[in-house]
């Protein structure tokens, strides 16, 4: 039974809609309203609640109508979006980026040791949306910085633990790169150098983290790091 194109949406690290593989050029708008419904991916969202969130500085007849004009749009693209009376809500066989790297993240968490390391690296490299600034967004963007930032540190180390050293480095600077200050990155990311025998990586890796911490904030590393490296003294900043 032919049950249509498939359709999937992409929010990482940008919106961008595809049908079988090829992508598809939507207005702004409609991106906006995309990926709102995406972030939603479980539950129908109401009328009101789209309205009053794409469209907060004008009034209340009017974001319903760019709603309505809006979905228009979207006609020729079924069955991408299901519509009712009072609410709007993604398809649930459409497939989200998104939605999948939580799902991964949180089974990393979970140490599951069936998630697929490399798509999962893959995902969680990248951010949500992250040239967009909407105050819808914001919390959403905060909350999968710490989610994906705490999973690629464990698949970090859990790599580590397997042998799978070079995935264990990607993760790691994965998750440095998610938070260049955070400590707990860095140190996953040095075990996972001298877990392969790379002392020199992690040597380097450590002055770089030191460099950084100290410009940025003034401070030096903790022990934490430090004693991963026996015989290694922070620098003492000139006075």
């Amino acid at each position: 039974m032919d049950t249509g194109p498939e359709l999937s949406i992409s929010l990482l690290p940008t919106c961008v809609l595809s049908r079988a593989g090829g992508e598809v050029v939507v207005p702004l708008r409609v991106q906006r309203l995309l990926a709102l419904l995406a972030l939603s991916h479980d539950r129908p969202l109401t009328r009101a609640h789209v309205a009053g969130s794409l469209w907060p500085d004008t009034t209340s007849s009017r974001a319903f109508s760019s709603l309505r004009s809006t979905l228009r749009g979207l006609r020729s693209l079924d069955p991408l979006v299901r519509v009712d009376v009072e609410s709007v809500r993604l398809s649930p066989e459409v497939h989200v980026d998104w939605v999948e790297a939580v799902d991964h993240a949180r089974r990393i968490l979970d140490d599951d040791t069936r998630v697929p390391a490399l798509r999962a690296v893959q995902l969680l490299r990248r951010g949500l949306l992250t040239d967009w600034c909407e105050e819808w967004l914001d919390a959403e963007q905060h909350s999968f910085l710490q989610l994906r930032v705490h999973a690629l540190e464990t698949l970090c180390l859990q790599l580590s633990q397997d042998g799978r050293h070079a995935l264990a480095v990607e993760a790691g600077l994965a998750a440095v790169a998610c938070e260049p200050l955070r400590e707990s990155a860095h140190r996953a990311l040095i075990r996972a150098h001298l877990a392969e025998g790379n002392h020199f990586d992690a040597m380097a890796q450590f002055r770089r983290f030191e460099r950084d911490l100290r410009t940025e904030l003034g401070l030096s590393p903790g022990p934490g790091v430090t004693r991963l490296l026996p015989g290694c003294s922070p620098v003492t900043a000139p006075s």
